[in-house]
């Protein structure tokens, strides 16, 4: 589910990506586009329930081998030009193709998402002329600015194959205007013949051509099916899903699976933690879980250690302290975004009627700057009873004091000291916070069961 706020979409001038999103997503009905089962609306927000594809992005998987085999590039490929062609029949231009836009599904075949750059309502010979796009994948009729047709999306198909192929985009370099200059003036060259044969060069001379009106494509699709790269495919079959992918993503993530084994794999970081993107299942229709975590529009694929992501991302009250700091996102973050969940549920169930109350500590979570908000954290985590956590603490109402031992415990675990003081970084091995966190619950759970944490006795 992709939960978008109004005020943020506003807020960002997002509102005219939102709805190309919304429309292409409701027109659309391909095996290789990511299909959206249903939207509604509350006054504050939209939502948009697509079909879970649980394989991962397409970059996590290049990022982790480098480069593909070219059956297997041949293959993503061709699904990919049954999603462009279908597109293009709707009159929509996709602009943004890209590894971080292409996920796979359990089984292995390709799945196009994230339709907010598309361009609508756009004829054979309309022309457009919006600067967007991801810089590595811009086509040379963009870069000039004399307007650009559908044969921009068969320019990026080139890129993306070229890189699957090689591992990097055909004419990458760090500096991104030396790279332009490349796009524009470089000829295209190729490593050894093992990595791209004959036939693929021949496909990649031709889709990577600067001439937007001889780049093959501009005719339409069928021109690039019946290149010889692809003699072998059947491309009935292929749209019917019969063919059976190389590869199948292992572990995938399922849509109730819990934060550790989220992060279990080095591969995923939620992003944006919150009270909104947890909902209480019943155990018997949920296999045994009672809690889910949902909206993974935000989630971020990253391999071990630090993720070199340092967007800003999530909803402000549970953003961890580092994130606020533009420290790189870890897996630790998301675990203390959770734990600011469950000590602002705790609060808030003390404040009546309004959502925030005007004298509660946790004002300080959302209010300010990001440095503000993140020192504002660091001084609650703090032991000190009186001007610390333990203000936090005697905001929870009489029925939650029972959770008081629980909530000091994930406190101690989180922030430890040392000699230097409050400790906020991230260990290597995760189970050294996993193990202690998950015996903190246990522990707590059973004190309940056991009768010895009722509300009374802390009152």
């Amino acid at each position: 589910m992709k939960i978008l706020r109004k005020t943020h979409i506003i807020s960002r001038s997002e509102v005219a990506h939102t709805l190309a999103e919304r429309s292409v997503l409701s027109q659309i009905n391909n095996p290789f586009i990511v299909p959206l089962k249903f939207s509604f609306q509350s006054p504050e927000k939209l939502y948009l329930v697509l079909a879970f594809v649980n394989g991962g992005e397409l970059f996590h998987h290049l990022q982790r081998e480098q480069r593909f085999d070219i059956n297997r590039a041949r293959f993503y490929t061709a699904e990919l030009i049954c999603a462009l062609e279908c597109l293009h029949g709707f009159k929509i231009i996709y602009r943004d193709l890209k590894p971080e836009n292409i996920l796979l599904d359990y089984a292995g075949h390709i799945a196009l998402c994230d339709f907010g750059l598309c361009k609508l309502d756009m004829k054979d010979e309309d022309r457009t002329n919006t600067f967007c796009g991801t810089p590595e994948y811009l086509a040379p009729e963009l870069l000039l600015g004399e307007g650009y047709t559908k044969a921009v999306d068969w320019w990026t198909l080139g890129v993306l194959l070229y890189e699957m192929l090689t591992g990097l985009p055909p004419f990458y370099d760090e500096n991104t205007n030396e790279m332009y200059r490349k796009i524009l003036q470089e000829p295209l060259t190729f490593p050894s013949q093992d990595i791209v044969p004959g036939a693929a060069r021949d496909l990649l001379t031709r889709l990577l051509e600067g001439d937007p009106n001889r780049r093959l494509g501009a005719n339409g699709a069928a021109e690039i099916k019946a290149h010889h790269f692809f003699s072998n495919i059947d491309w009935r079959k292929l749209l019917q899903r019969k063919y059976e992918p190389s590869f199948r993503p292992d572990g995938v993530l399922t849509a109730e699976a819990p934060v550790d084994s989220v992060h279990s794999s080095n591969s995923f970081l939620h992003w944006d933690i919150s009270e909104n993107n947890i909902i209480i299942t019943d155990p018997d229709k949920a296999d045994g879980h009672s809690g889910m975590l949902i909206d993974l529009d935000l989630a971020k694929e990253v391999g071990s250690g630090r993720s070199g992501a340092r967007h800003q991302t999530g909803t402000m009250e549970f953003m961890a302290i580092e994130v606020l700091l533009n420290i790189d996102h870890t897996y630790r973050h998301d675990l203390e975004s959770f734990f600011y969940v469950l000590i602002w549920q705790f609060a808030r169930n003390g404040w009546g009627k309004d959502k925030y109350s005007k004298d509660s500590k946790l004002r300080a979570w959302y209010a300010g700057n990001y440095e503000d908000i993140a020192n504002a954290k660091l001084g609650h985590m703090s032991k000190a009873e009186n001007m610390g956590f333990g203000f936090i603490l005697r905001e929870f109402p009489p029925k939650f004091r029972g959770v008081l031992p629980l909530s000091r415990v994930l406190r101690d675990i989180f922030f430890p000291y040392n000699d230097k003081g409050l400790i906020v970084g991230t260990p290597q091995d995760p189970s050294r916070l996993y193990d202690p966190i998950i015996k903190a619950y246990d522990d707590a759970i059973t004190q309940f069961e056991l009768g010895n944490l009722t509300h009374d006795k802390f009152i």
